[in-house]
């Protein structure tokens, strides 16, 4: 489709072969993937913006705040948790996407879209080595969980309440 769109306006010397070149493959993967979880993330991001008190924004317009620092010293603190909760969704999915570089790719071309997840899936049911995928499957696994338990300590703010 966008090899489609870039012949249409006259700019065909962009077009690519975006999943069968090694180059390309990762980041036409990377755009879908950003695609797919983008509906998830604003709807977190506007649950939690519409959560703000209007008395607490109208008290900071009182008080003399900008737009910026509104939305620095207001908006974003009150919403940190919806944005901790998303930067942590957003990690583990990552780490355990699967499902759109094997349709898209299978892992190809040349293994240079191949993910752990692939891996261990061809590792477990295409080679038939049940054990090895296993212990992929473990690794992603503990590498999830720290990487969450990581990312919790780091963004580990003192909850505001109005």
């Amino acid at each position: 489709m966008l090899n489609t769109l870039l012949d249409s306006v006259g700019l065909s010397q962009f077009t690519h072969i975006w999943l069968g070149e090694p180059g390309t493959v990762m980041s036409a993967i990377a755009v879908v993937g950003a695609w797919q979880g983008v509906g998830y993330v604003m709807i977190l991001m506007l649950a939690a913006l519409v959560n703000i008190p209007g008395s607490v924004l109208e008290q900071s317009v009182i008080d003399g705040a900008g737009s910026v620092q509104r939305l620095r010293y207001v908006i974003i603190p009150l919403m940190w948790s919806a944005i901790k909760t998303n930067l942590v969704l957003l990690i583990i999915g990552s780490i355990k996407v699967c499902d759109i570089v094997y349709v898209m790719t299978g892992g190809g071309p040349m293994y240079s879209s191949e993910v752990l997840t692939t891996y261990m899936y061809t590792t477990s049911f295409k080679n038939g080595s049940f054990g090895l995928g296993s212990a992929i499957a473990t690794f992603i696994f503990l590498f999830a969980v720290a990487l969450t338990l990581i990312t919790n300590k780091l963004l580990k703010k003192e909850s505001i309440e109005y």
